[in-house]
C-alpha cells in the first residue's frame, strides 16, 4: 500500500506524459518468406486463429502453419498441390520448391468478435514473389492510458524511458523529461548482447566458428592447459571460469588497457563450461580475438554491417566507451537511443531479418535459446534467458548479478521459457517474448534491488487483456 500511495503521488505531480503509436503512423509494408511451396497463388482469405505459431487453416482445401512473427506472415503448405476449389474464399495453384511471392497485399481486414481475423489477399500470379504484409493490420490500436501502469512502476524507479512494441510496430512510448525520443543512453551491460551479432557476422564472413580453441588467435594463451580448453562457445556463454583482473574497474576503463588485463591479468578460477562467472573479461577477450583476426574494429564492424541499419546515428555510435589505447568496450560502453534498441531486439526476434533484409544468421541466433550451456541454462549467446535451470546452478560456485538470481527454476517464474533478454546496471532492459510478439525496451538510473522485472512485464502485459 505504501508503493502505490508513492506512485499515485508521482502520477498526480508528474502528470504521467503517455504515447501511443496508431497503426496508420506504422511501418508500411515489409517483406516475409513465404516459407515452404510456392507458384501460382490468385487469392484468398487466411484465418488468422489467436496467438502467433499456431495451427490455423485456410478457408480451402488444405491446412497450413499460420505465423505472426514482429512484422513477417509466414505460411507453411502441407500440401504440394492445393486443390482448386469454386469457393472464392480458397486459394488456389501449383506449389512446388523453394522460393518467395511477392506484390502480394492484404486488401481487407475483418475483425470478428471473437479475436480472430479474416486477411483479404490477392497477388500477380505466375511470378517469382515475395510475401508482403503490413502487420500494423494486425495490431489493434490500444489505448495509451492501458500502459499507465507500467509506465508509473517504471517511473517510481527512476526510469527514462519505456517502449512497448506489438507484432513489430511500436504501440507505446513514455519518455521522462529531461529525457526525450532519439536521446543517446548508456545501456551499460546490456552492451553485452551485441557480441551475438559479433559472432553471428564473423560466422557469416568465416571469421570464426563457435567451438574454435581461443588460444589459436590469442597465443599468450598457449601452454596453459586451462585457457587452452577455452572456446568461443565458452566467452559467449560466460562459462569460460575466467574472472576479471582485480586491476580491473569499469569506472576506469578510459584510463586501462582492457585487452591486455583480460589476456594476461585475468585469473581462471575452475575448468572452462563447469561454472558461470559474470563480468566483463569474456567480452574484451571476444573482442581481442576479433581484432586479431580481421585487424578491424568490432564496435565500428557491429556499426557499420547491423546498427547503422537499425537507425543508430553516428553520433551515438562514437560516444561508445573506450580505453586508454582506443579499444570499444564490448562489455558496456555503447550509447544507443530508445528505437535504436528496440529495433535491435526487433531484429533478433526476427531471426536476423530487417524489412525484408537478413543481416544476421537465423540458424546462429536460434541458438540464443537453443544451446545448450551446462555451467548456467539461464545464459546463452550474451543474453539472458528464461530457460529452466534444470540444476545447472552451483550455489557458492556461480557468480551471477542479484537480478539474473534464479527464483525455482527459472530468473522469471510468471514468465515463459522463450523470453530473453539483455540487462545493465540502472535496469536496462531489452526484453523479448516471441510467443507474444513482444519488445520492450525500459531506460533508467534504478537503484538498489527493489525493482521487479516481473512486475515490470505483468503490467505491460496487462495492456493487452
Amino acid at each position: 500500500m505504501k508503493l502505490s500511495s508513492q506512485m499515485a503521488g508521482v502520477a498526480a505531480l508528474a502528470g504521467l506524459c503517455l504515447a501511443t503509436t496508431t497503426s496508420a503512423q506504422s511501418a508500411g509494408n515489409s517483406m516475409a518468406a513465404f516459407d515452404g511451396r510456392t507458384g501460382l497463388l490468385n487469392s484468398c482469405v487466411a484465418l488468422f486463429a489467436g496467438a502467433p505459431r499456431e495451427r490455423a487453416v485456410l478457408e480451402g482445401n488444405y491446412d497450413v502453419t499460420l505465423q505472426l512473427l514482429n512484422d513477417q506472415l509466414q505460411f507453411g503448405l502441407t500440401a504440394a498441390t492445393v486443390r482448386t476449389s469454386t469457393d472464392t474464399r480458397a486459394c488456389s495453384g501449383h506449389f512446388e520448391g523453394d522460393t518467395y511471392l511477392d506484390k502480394i497485399e492484404v486488401t481487407q481486414v475483418d475483425a470478428q468478435t471473437d479475436g480472430r481475423y479474416f486477411l483479404q489477399m490477392q497477388a500477380l500470379p505466375g511470378e517469382p514473389m515475395r510475401l508482403r504484409l503490413n502487420s500494423a493490420l494486425l495490431t489493434r490500436e490500444i489505448p495509451a492510458e492501458r500502459f499507465a501502469s507500467a509506465a508509473l512502476y517504471s517511473r517510481f524507479f527512476n526510469g527514462d524511458a519505456l517502449l512497448v512494441a506489438k507484432n513489430g510496430h511500436i504501440v507505446f512510448e513514455d519518455y521522462v523529461a529531461p529525457f526525450a525520443s532519439g536521446d543517446p543512453h548508456l545501456l551499460a551491460s546490456g552492451t553485452k548482447s551485441f557480441s551475438v551479432a559479433l559472432f553471428a557476422l564473423g560466422v557469416r564472413d568465416g571469421i570464426w566458428t563457435l567451438d574454435e580453441p581461443v588460444h589459436q588467435t590469442i597465443t599468450e594463451w598457449q601452454g596453459d592447459a586451462g585457457r587452452e580448453a577455452i572456446t568461443i562457445r565458452h566467452l559467449l556463454n560466460l562459462s569460460s571460469g575466467l574472472k576479471d583482473s582485480d586491476r580491473y574497474n569499469v569506472l576506469r576503463v578510459p584510463q586501462l588497457d582492457i585487452y591486455d588485463l583480460a589476456i594476461n591479468h585475468s585469473t581462471q578460477e575452475f575448468a572452462a563450461g563447469t561454472g558461470l562467472i559474470y563480468g566483463s573479461v569474456n567480452f574484451y577477450v571476444l573482442s581481442a580475438l576479433f581484432e586479431r583476426k580481421t585487424g578491424q574494429d568490432p564496435a565500428q564492424y557491429l556499426y557499420d554491417n547491423v546498427l547503422k541499419t537499425l537507425g543508430m546515428p553516428e553520433q551515438h555510435h562514437r560516444l561508445w566507451i573506450r580505453d586508454i589505447k582506443g579499444k570499444p568496450q564490448l562489455a558496456g560502453g555503447a550509447y544507443l537511443d530508445a528505437r535504436s534498441w528496440l529495433n535491435f531486439g526487433l531484429m533478433i526476434a526476427d531471426g536476423g531479418y530487417w524489412k525484408g533484409r537478413q543481416l544476421l544468421d537465423p540458424a546462429t541466433l536460434a541458438m540464443i535459446n537453443s544451446i545448450d550451456n551446462p555451467a548456467y541454462q539461464g545464459y546463452g549467446l550474451s543474453w539472458w534467458r528464461n530457460n529452466a535451470i534444470v540444476g545447472s546452478y552451483q550455489a557458492g560456485v556461480d557468480s551471477l548479478p542479484p537480478d539474473a538470481q534464479p527464483m525455482g527454476d527459472r530468473i522469471l517464474p510468471d514468465q515463459g521459457a522463450d523470453l530473453y533478454f539483455a540487462g545493465g546496471l540502472g535496469r536496462q532492459r531489452l526484453y523479448i517474448l516471441p510467443s507474444q510478439n513482444l519488445v520492450i525496451v525500459r531506460f533508467g538510473m534504478t537503484l538498489g534491488d527493489s525493482f521487479s522485472d516481473q512486475e515490470l512485464l505483468k503490467r505491460v502485459q496487462q495492456a493487452f487483456q
